[in-house]
């Protein structure tokens, strides 16, 4: 079955038009100078479909994460290519449940790490939540990290909020909630230090 965006059922090609692929390469059986460039070269995983292209490379989030005076540590899950695959190939399932966990989990991931709010991957990943036709919740969370500026979105997010707007399968809800997001994309926004307050009182 395809709806009004043309997207077919769960699990049938990927329903979204999108998905992440890993090709596994033994190492082992390379020479010294094919290893040496492979590892220059990772991840192995990368993401089709509307912008495609590498997900993480080797030791991306530690080189990556903010570290000076003005951070506290703390605990979040590390990004790796297995755990958006392993996401993807959840958004796909024929299982309701199984759908709504993997958006579940993409949430916490963006929700966790403010920097994360333009990662390429976990965007591909909103971009799926939105074209799922079968779960309202599904859609619902990714409509909420875009209007939360959670979730920044790329070109191919404004297309799919163009085409929500306008889809008359979609609730009344998802379609007014589009239009915000597509309006919360055209403002711009920027990081800015801002102090450390315990009890609105500001840490020196």
């Amino acid at each position: 079955m395809v709806n009004s965006l043309g997207n077919a059922g769960p699990n049938t090609n990927n329903y979204a038009g999108m998905g992440i692929y890993c090709n596994n390469i033994d190492i082992s059986k390379l020479s010294k100078d094919e290893r040496d460039k492979f590892l220059e070269k990772m991840p192995t995983c990368t993401f089709v479909g509307p912008g495609g292209g590498q997900c993480y490379p080797a030791g991306y989030y530690m080189n990556n994460y903010a570290n000076n005076n003005n951070t506290i540590k703390k605990r979040v899950t590390v990004l790796t290519d297995e755990l958006i695959q392993s996401l993807d190939q959840s958004l796909d399932s024929e299982r309701s449940d199984i759908r709504t966990s993997a958006a579940n989990t993409i949430v916490k991931l963006f929700d966790e790490d403010i920097t994360r709010h333009d990662d390429k991957a976990l965007n591909v990943l909103l971009n799926k939540m939105l074209l799922n036709p079968y779960d309202k919740s599904v859609r619902g969370h990714a409509l909420d990290l875009l209007n939360t500026q959670m979730a920044k979105g790329n070109e191919d997010t404004k297309i799919i909020l163009e085409s929500l707007q306008n889809d008359p399968t979609a609730i009344d809800r998802h379609r007014d909630e589009a239009r915000l997001a597509m309006m919360n994309m055209a403002a711009t926004t920027t990081v800015v230090n801002a102090p450390i307050t315990n009890g609105g009182t500001i840490i020196s």
